[in-house]
């Protein structure tokens, strides 16, 4: 039943006298609304009636970004845990140096877990 809409598998799944429950968890490698997985597992040779739980996709689970500006670069990036995260360095009168100055999603926004976001981190002033 992997990668079949929900309601394929279980049209399919109820043709063959089977019992059908539906579960749904989020994934990053599988489209929102088709199955990522089945209990019994598929192959499995099962009586009439047995119970199958088909695991459907929610796509990707979405996280609020926090606003890390002004933040040490270690703050920063555990506040950024979820994410995957790059920094770039660049200088600045007004941030003290090591600390955030932007962020390439701004906080507040969703974004998928696991999504890339790019920390610029202050060098101090230009000599």
């Amino acid at each position: 039943m992997t990668g079949k809409t929900s309601d394929a598998a279980m049209a399919t799944l109820e043709d063959k006298n089977l019992t059908v429950s539906r579960e749904f968890e989020f994934s990053n490698d599988v489209p929102a609304g088709q199955v990522i997985r089945q209990d019994p597992k598929s192959g499995s040779t099962v009586k009439e009636g047995t119970k199958v739980t088909i695991y459907v996709s929610q796509g990707s689970e979405s996280v609020k970004v926090p606003d890390v500006r002004g933040k040490s670069e270690a703050d920063a990036k555990a506040a950024l845990s979820e994410f995957a995260v790059t920094t770039t360095t660049e200088h600045s009168d007004s941030v003290a140096s090591g600390n955030v100055i932007s962020q390439s999603i701004d906080a507040g926004q969703y974004a998928d877990k696991g999504a890339a976001i790019t920390i610029v981190i202050s060098s101090g002033p230009e000599k």
